[in-house]
């Protein structure tokens, strides 16, 4: 149409003379063009509006605008036909100044909208006033809100939401059921939750407000919650308030919390690790029923009871470690179905396990109880709580354990566990008589065996050590022979007294995988028995009273193994450091001005000749080692450490030595390396692994990559600086 009216226009001009009418003939042929074109610019048509209540107005427009405006409150008319015909058309509300509510279910079911602005006169949005906009992504309240009411967002497509910095409570099932909600940023003004806001959302990480001190009741029930921060004034977790989380993988709950309520982590199907603080007192019933992943447990001495099907079915539990203290009784099923648990350690206050409290942990090994046999009732009726045929062995003190035996293995309430003293017969005449944590400035796990005749043992006898991961998929061996051996290279068990000690040393990112211990003669094997670093050090970290000069260098130890771990990518899921308190773990990366050298001297060339360190590395074994990249060295040149002639490996345009078995204690100290041509002596050059720590944290590399290597060389430093503390202590030095 419109190029039909140009071309009769031009047309008409060319057959006129005047100039004039031209002219004028010109701009009306203009003016038509804008009119018959206008349409497309003009304003969307009015397709629809009405009164929510008497004093405001609603207008939808053909583009599914709507715009209300008016002053006061909104009163939605659930009857009110014209409404409720178009609300599905709607794509976007703009609310005017001066509307002072949005309310209950005024755009419920808006199916297709997909943005709307609040004015600043807003106060209130009622129940269910924006549910099931599942098109709705991101909504901006402003701060003039103080009221959101129930499921007012529920079932909508919000991803990020910032609620009002006014806004006192957090209605119930505000946003139950959004299934693309990631996060929502809750202010400190908020002082109280309504029972499941979050249930059934997608939310993956939210901060709690400060000043909250109960988390309520189905809080995020059934969401997809992944990170929470809990505020430290926290001290009651009430009912199933993460109940199937299934997204959930660590907790660290807060010191101050003293209650745990019933259900509260029921179903947490990913977590894998929990830090109990040591001012808990109740732990509820089913309250980490079906953590399947959950590797471990440590239940601090103020819990008054562990009730029924607390860790029920939580089949990747392998230890429970219930602390001295207050602790009376294991309730029924408290940890029925732990089928990987293996070990158990029972202080001395519990005085009643209930029936079936262990029933199907087949695969227990020990549990070590404390309590006095009169002062226990064990029910155990039918008799089929941990391996059959009574292969679990529970160890008690030695003056208890004809108390056990008399009261619990006599006939009459039995418990299918072996009793047995503070040695164990491990099948070949030999009994373990106790182990302990080498404190030699190694890291490792000592165990003292005493043989019924040990001349009968053959000279290959041996304790073979299987260093095995947590997840069971990386294996390594080590052999301690009873007797010396002709080969002085190969090690052998130390004597002390009437016990031979056999050290198996582990790596430092080791310290929380299994150690089973097993002496062999030839092709008959004796009786495998099992244990960790993590498991000593955790007995001396309870034990202040009796390892007082101790603490700090076995602190420093696990924080080393758990930096170690995160490094390697090893045993991740069980973190060394996982015994501490909280404020031991969180140690930050060191800066480069933290490591003190000191007098040391770093002298990395000899003047006069051409032989220099280039470039060093650190290598985290059994003990530390460093190598040494050495420039200059002619083939007349020997080199000597401590009395021993090093041997240069060649790589590339370097010359490698390695300076093994740096004990923690002398981390902090410089090594020297003798350097000879023939028979005179050239010098000495030396290096430290300060240097190579401070070095390190000196780098700027990738992020990752960056801070845990970053974290492992700060936490060497401070294990050694603890380990040379305890070691002057001790008189282990050595050295002047």
């Amino acid at each position: 149409m419109r190029s039909r009216v140009l071309y009769k226009t031009v047309g008409y001009i060319m057959n006129k003379k005047h100039a004039w009418t031209t002219f004028l003939t010109l701009i009306a042929a203009v003016v038509t063009i804008i009119a018959l074109g206008g349409v497309n610019v003009m304003a969307a048509e009015t397709v629809a509006e009405g009164n929510f209540g008497d004093d405001v107005h609603w207008v939808l427009d053909s583009e599914g605008k709507l715009t209300v405006s008016g002053t006061g409150d909104m009163v939605i008319d659930p009857m009110e036909e014209k409404w409720n015909a178009n609300q599905s058309n709607v794509k976007s509300i703009v609310i005017e100044s001066g509307v002072t509510n949005i309310a209950s279910n005024a755009f419920c079911n808006c199916s297709q909208l997909e943005n709307i602005e609040i004015p600043d006169t807003v106060t209130k949005i009622g129940s269910g006033a924006l549910a099931n906009c599942r098109n709705l992504e991101s909504i901006d309240i402003p701060n003039s809100v103080t009221q959101i009411d129930t499921a007012a967002f529920s079932a909508s497509g919000l991803i990020d939401v910032t609620l009002p910095n006014k806004l006192k409570v957090v209605a119930n099932n505000l946003f139950a059921g959004c299934r693309s909600l990631e996060s929502v940023y809750i202010p400190d003004s908020v002082e109280s939750f309504e029972m499941a806001p979050f249930a059934g959302s997608t939310i993956k990480s939210v901060r709690l407000p400060d000043g909250l001190t109960v988390i309520p009741e189905n809080l995020f029930n059934s969401s997809e919650i992944e990170t929470v921060v809990f505020p430290s004034k926290v001290t009651v977790i009430e009912k199933s308030a993460f109940s199937g989380c299934s997204h959930i993988k660590s907790l660290v709950l807060p010191d101050g919390l003293k209650t745990i309520e019933d259900n509260a982590f029921y179903g947490c199907t990913r977590l894998e690790s929990v830090v109990l603080p040591e001012s808990l007192t109740d732990l509820g019933e089913n309250v980490f029923y079906g953590c399947e992943k959950l590797g471990s447990v440590t239940i601090p001495g103020n819990v008054e009871s562990i009730k029924g099907f607390a860790f029920y079915d939580c089949q990747a539990l392998r230890s429970v470690t219930i602390k001295e203290g207050k602790t009376a009784s294991i309730g029924a099923y408290a940890f029925s179905g732990c089928k990987e648990l293996k070990s158990v350690t029972i202080p001395s206050s519990v005085t009643f396990i209930a029936q079936d409290a262990f029933l199907g942990c087949q695969k227990t090994e020990v549990i070590y109880i404390n309590v006095k046999p009169e002062d226990l009732t064990w029910l155990d009726t039918d008799m089929n709580d941990f391996k059959p045929d009574k292969g679990t062995i529970c160890r008690v003190p030695k003056e208890y354990l004809d108390g056990y035996k008399a009261k619990f293995a006599s006939g009459t309430g039995d418990v299918n566990v072996t009793f047995a003293a503070d040695h164990d017969d491990m099948g070949l005449g030999d009994l373990l008589c106790g182990y302990s944590l080498s404190l030699e400035g190694d890291i490792g796990v000592k165990f003292y065996m005493r043989f019924n005749d040990p001349d009968a043992l053959s000279d290959n006898a041996k304790m073979v050590f299987t260093i095995s991961s947590v997840d069971g998929t990386k294996k390594r061996t080590q052999e301690v022979y009873v007797k010396q051996q002709p080969d002085a290279s190969l090690p052998f068990a130390s004597k002390d007294g009437e016990y031979y000690v056999f050290k198996c040393l582990v790596y430092s990112k080791e310290m929380t995988s299994t150690i089973t211990a097993q002496v062999t003669d030839g092709e008959v094997q004796g009786k495998a028995y099992s244990y960790t670093v993590q498991d000593y050090a955790k007995y001396i970290l309870v034990n202040p009273g009796k390892y007082p000069d101790e603490q700090a260098m076995i602190k420093a130890m696990l924080n080393y193994g758990a930096a170690s771990q995160a490094y390697f990518n090893y045993n991740t899921q069980k973190p060394a450091n996982s015994i501490l308190d909280r404020d031991d773990q969180a140690l930050q990366p060191l800066s480069p001005d933290d490591i003190n050298v000191g007098d040391i001297e770093d002298k990395i060339s000899i003047s006069g000749t051409n032989i220099r360190i280039a470039k060093a590395s650190l290598i985290l074994n059994e003990t530390i080692s460093m190598k040494l990249y050495l420039t200059g060295v002619d083939e007349n040149i020997v080199l000597d450490y401590d009395g021993t002639i090093l041997t240069p490996v060649k790589d590339g345009e370097y010359d490698v030595v390695t300076i093994d078995g740096i004990k923690g204690q002398y981390v902090i100290f410089a090594f020297g390396i003798g350097v000879r041509e023939g028979s005179k002596r050239l010098g000495v050059i030396s290096y430290s692994p300060l240097y190579y720590c401070k070095n390190v944290l000196s780098r700027e590399t990738d992020e990752v990559i960056s801070y845990n290597l970053k974290k492992v060389v700060s936490d060497i430093y401070r294990y050694g600086k603890a380990a040379h503390e305890y070691a002057r202590k001790t008189n282990q030095l050595g050295i002047d």
